[in-house]
């Protein structure tokens, strides 16, 4: 093992307003950001939408 690896972390339920910029802060004391993505999604007809965010994190050891 190289001393890293990879994490992927699921961010559900964030409100609409939220940047990239504070997901990096809010996750960069785990390790450097490798990426990060953030997703909008409808369901049906309904009113039902959902905010959230894969980040990658390259784990310190």
């Amino acid at each position: 093992m190289s001393g890293k690896e990879e994490n992927r972390i699921f961010v559900g339920g964030l409100s609409s307003d939220v940047s990239e910029r504070q997901l990096h802060r809010a996750f960069d004391r785990y390790g450097k950001i490798l990426e990060c993505q953030g997703e909008e999604c409808e369901k049906d007809n309904r009113s039902c939408i959902c905010f959230f965010a894969i980040v990658v994190v390259a784990i310190r050891f």
